[in-house]
């Protein structure tokens, strides 16, 4: 009983395992995705857009904008008009790009498929102290491109994502995913670099 239950479960994070990595290597090998997101946290909702390039992403809404180059990341809050430059931790990532969580859940997280689903994986923090408590991902099976993501933080609050669109494209220059400050001129730098 024991080894069949055992056998089950393998299975099981085979199977999700297997979506995972199947979808983030439909991403990764797109030179670019443009993903068209609405994002719901807090009772606000935003449509930010997210590029993505292999490690390379550039998150734009009307509240902010995020650019990251594979190491530096510039967090830009439109509203104080400050530019924030750090090296961010995978969690970091996690927070500000959805995405990221398909190529590197493996480390901090637990993955299963749930009781009755199809084309969803849910992922479980190991640790406690990770902001991101759990995440399901739902794959859409078409165009194996993530369709939604659902969120839950440190504290029970919760972020929803859904993606209204995903288009590949092509391949984009550096600059794209480097925070240009003469485009945002009077802006105050914090580098915690």
């Amino acid at each position: 009983m024991m080894l069949l239950f055992g056998t089950a479960s393998l299975k099981a994070a085979e199977t999700a395992d297997g979506m995972l990595r199947a979808c983030a290597a439909k991403i990764n090998a797109t030179p670019s995705v443009s993903f068209k997101l609405t994002m719901t946290a807090d009772n606000r909702t935003s449509h930010p857009t997210l590029i993505v390039s292999k490690d390379k992403y550039r998150l734009s809404s009307p509240e902010m904008e995020v650019w990251f180059d594979g190491r530096t990341m510039w967090v830009y809050i439109s509203s104080t008009r400050e530019v924030t430059i750090s090296e961010p931790t995978a969690a970091e990532l996690a927070e500000c790009n959805p995405m990221s969580l398909l190529n590197g859940y493996a480390a901090q997280y637990a993955a299963r498929v749930p009781a009755s689903t199809k084309n969803m994986v849910e992922l479980v923090a190991r640790n406690k102290t990770t902001a991101l408590r759990k995440a399901v991902i739902e794959i859409n099976g078409a165009t194996g491109f993530p369709s939604r993501i659902d969120a839950t933080m440190a504290g029970q609050s919760t972020v929803k994502i859904r993606i209204d669109s995903a288009t590949a494209g092509k391949a984009l220059p550096a600059s794209t995913f480097i925070y240009d400050p003469k485009a945002y001129p009077a802006t105050e730098t914090t580098d915690l670099r």
